[in-house]
C-alpha cells in the first residue's frame, strides 16, 4: 500500500515482512489481475504478499452461517426486551432499530463473522515472534484483526494513523479506562500502540 511510504524498502533487508491483504470489495476485483499482483510482489521485490481471502473454504463458510443463525436465535430471544429500552420514559429503541438489526442481522454482521474466522484461520500458522503493524482506519475488521492476533500472539501491536482524524470522529477515540488494565478487564481489542 501506498499509505507505508518507503518503509518497505528500507527495512526489506533487516526484516522478514509479510504482507496481509484484504481485497477491496468496491473495487473490480479481477483475479487476473490480484494473480499478477501476487506473483510479481513475491517474485521480484523477494516481499511476502497474502490475500486473506484465499483461506475461504466451505467449511469457513458452513462455521459463518451457523454463528449467524445462533445470533439471530438470540436477537429474536431477546427483541421484546429492546423494545422496552426507555431513557426518561421515552421509548428510544425506535431511534437505533436499523442500526441494531444491520449489526446483529445483516450483512455487516455476516461480513463480521466472516472476518473474524478468517484472521483466526490466518493466525493459526503464525510464528510466535511476530509484530503487528496495522492500518487504523475505523474498519470493523480491525477489531476481529486485533482479537485474533492476542489470542494468538502476547507480541505488540502498532496501529499506524496514515491520515489526520476529523473533528469529532468518535471511532478513533478511545477512554483512558481502556488502557489502565487495573481498572477494569478490557474486552475492546485494542492495539499495543497508536503510532
Amino acid at each position: 500500500s501506498q499509505y507505508w511510504g518507503q518503509l518497505p524498502k528500507l527495512s526489506k533487508d533487516k526484516f522478514d515482512i509479510k504482507w496481509l491483504n484484504l481485497v477491496d470489495p468496491s473495487l473490480d476485483n479481477n483475479i487476473k489481475i490480484i494473480k499478477k499482483f501476487l506473483k510479481k510482489s513475491n517474485y521480484k521485490n523477494s516481499e511476502n504478499h497474502f490475500f486473506i481471502e484465499s483461506l475461504i473454504s466451505l467449511r469457513l463458510m458452513l462455521e459463518v452461517l451457523k454463528i449467524w443463525i445462533k445470533l439471530i436465535s438470540i436477537f429474536l430471544k431477546i427483541q421484546k426486551r429492546l423494545t422496552l429500552i426507555r431513557l426518561n420514559d421515552i421509548n428510544i429503541w425506535q431511534l437505533f432499530e436499523n442500526d441494531f438489526k444491520e449489526s446483529f442481522l445483516g450483512s455487516q454482521c455476516i461480513s463480521n463473522i466472516f472476518y473474524n474466522r478468517l484472521f483466526e484461520s490466518c493466525f493459526k500458522k503464525l510464528k510466535n515472534d511476530n509484530v503487528l503493524f496495522l492500518l487504523n482506519e475505523g474498519q470493523g475488521f480491525e477489531y476481529s484483526l486485533i482479537s485474533q492476533w492476542k489470542k494468538k500472539s502476547q507480541n505488540k501491536i502498532f496501529s499506524v494513523r496514515h491520515a489526520t482524524t476529523r473533528y469529532w470522529d468518535l471511532r478513533y477515540q478511545v477512554s483512558k479506562k481502556f488502557f489502565n488494565k487495573n481498572s477494569f478487564d478490557c474486552k475492546l481489542p485494542i492495539p499495543s500502540f497508536y503510532v
